[in-house]
């Protein structure tokens, strides 16, 4: 079977940017991940990669767009690096 690492890159990462912003938005988001997996990065990493494993194969039989997804990642960063500042700022 194939596996579609562009939509799995592409989700994942979209998956990440979610739980940074809600989890420092939203306090019970941060502290589930604290309660289920120790750490709230730990989780992060835990959720992500399924995310990534799963999509991988859900959308194994579509094309592969690295192009699409890598801008996506570059927008999702920037997103992050955005949020990040105002946070400092305020």
């Amino acid at each position: 079977m194939k596996f579609n690492f562009s939509n799995s890159a592409l989700w994942s990462t979209w998956a990440l940017t979610f739980l940074i912003i809600a989890g420092e938005l939203i306090k019970p988001i941060k502290e589930i991940l604290k309660a289920t997996f120790t750490h709230h990065w730990i989780g992060k990493a835990v959720i992500t990669t399924l995310v990534f494993i799963a999509i991988g194969f859900i959308f194994s039989k579509q094309d592969e767009r690295p192009n699409k997804a890598w801008g996506n990642i570059v927008i999702q960063l920037i997103l992050i690096l955005i949020f990040y500042t105002i946070e400092y700022i305020i």
